[in-house]
């Protein structure tokens, strides 16, 4: 009597915790809209709104995050309705995508201001590289001015608050001509 009454709460503890346990699902198509901690996929012709989180959401490439034209694999599960990625991988980059940016970068700057200095790579893509009292500035003193031609050296770090990365620039060099 005593293994039957145990045998049927070993069976109810497993008939509870078995919907605990979830199986992802995977999908791969080109993003088709960005929003803070969103993104539209079109998956063979069905559109899908996935959820990203900045704490669960692992990317790859780790500077990486999608834009629209990137052909991604999403490995997700569906949380009270909602599909959650735990996965982002970069299967092919769209226009918009810099995925493998090297430091030291040489850039064309647009705008300096308090917070740090916006680029033009040789790509044509803008970026925005953060600087702070650490970052160090050659030839001391120097203020870049618009047109003129700059080498980056950077880290890319994740954003503090949010879901992006910040291109962190360590040292602004004045490039000279050669």
């Amino acid at each position: 009597m005593k293994s039957v009454v145990k045998l049927v709460v070993l069976a109810l503890l497993f008939a509870l915790a078995l919907p605990a346990v979830v199986a992802a699902d995977q999908a791969t198509g080109l993003v088709q809209s960005c929003a803070r901690g969103s993104v539209t996929l079109d998956d063979n012709g069905t559109l899908r709104l996935f959820n990203l989180s900045s704490r669960q959401t692992v990317y790859e490439p780790l500077t990486w995050r999608p834009t629209v034209g990137d052909k991604v694999d999403f490995l997700f599960v569906v949380n009270k309705g909602t599909l959650v990625v735990n996965k982002a991988t970069l299967l092919e980059a769209g226009p918009n995508t810099i995925a493998d940016l090297a430091s030291p970068a040489v850039v064309t700057i647009v705008e300096k201001g308090r917070s740090g200095v916006i680029g033009q790579l040789e790509s044509g893509h803008t970026i925005r590289f953060a600087s702070s009292r650490r970052t160090i500035w050659e030839p001391a003193g120097w203020l870049p001015t618009p047109g003129e031609k700059a080498e980056v050296k950077f880290q890319t770090v994740k954003e503090r608050f949010g879901f992006g990365v910040v291109f962190d620039a360590t040292r602004i060099a004045k490039k000279t001509a050669e």
